[in-house]
């Protein structure tokens, strides 16, 4: 079944809303380390991924779930239990790089 771009950010509007709703109380500050830290990398991998257009958003949720997502429009979701996996910018690109690269 092919999704038009007007279906997708509907649809990616609506998961956006849901997540931002579930996780409200987890979602961590701009000014946390953690965040920052996610900030940082997401901006070295939206520079190279040629999809600087869009208006990429970084959410860090504080849980022990190990995951990382990225919805289509650019809002990037990062579990902090996922950060020790990584252990550093490197692991953190990896992941980030793919998720990004799914996006499109």
């Amino acid at each position: 079944m092919d999704v038009t771009p007007k279906q997708e950010a509907k649809l990616a509007q609506q998961a956006y809303s849901e997540i931002m709703r579930r996780y409200r109380h987890n979602i961590l500050p701009s000014w946390d380390h953690r965040t920052r830290f996610v900030r940082t990398v997401a901006q070295q991998i939206i520079r190279v991924s040629g999809m600087e257009d869009l208006k990429w958003e970084v959410h860090v949720i504080e849980s022990p779930e190990k995951n990382a997502f990225v919805l289509p429009g650019g809002k990037i979701f990062v579990f902090t239990g996922i950060l020790p996996i990584v252990e550093n910018q490197h692991g953190l690109a990896a992941v980030l790089g793919h998720e990004v690269s799914l996006k499109d």
